[in-house]
């Protein structure tokens, strides 16, 4: 994204407007947040299909799909504060 904050709303805001496209790319940052989000889900299908794009989105229909993307976003979510307490230490040692 160029900057913008990627939100639901402002992909609903891109597809009132017409832009599928960017919708489609809102969605797809916001679910790399919330892997879990089957509304999120269901809309990029719904996006994808209206396309006429093939949806390379599995939708999370069983407990252990859903098990296993809730560790996915907290290993995520872990390895970025390592990576920025490794920065801050880096930081710390060159001032």
């Amino acid at each position: 994204m160029d900057g913008e904050i990627a939100t639901k709303t402002l992909a609903e805001l891109y597809l009132n407007q017409g832009n599928r496209r960017k919708a489609l790319e809102i969605y797809q940052e916001l679910l790399k947040r919330e892997p879990t989000n089957t509304e999120i889900r269901v809309a990029i299908k719904t996006l994808e299909h209206m396309m006429g794009q093939p949806s390379r989105t599995p939708v999370i229909d069983r407990p252990q799909d859903l098990a296993t993307a809730e560790k996915i976003k907290n290993l995520e979510q872990w390895q970025k504060s390592i990576r920025m307490i490794r920065k801050q230490r880096e930081n710390r040692e060159t001032h």
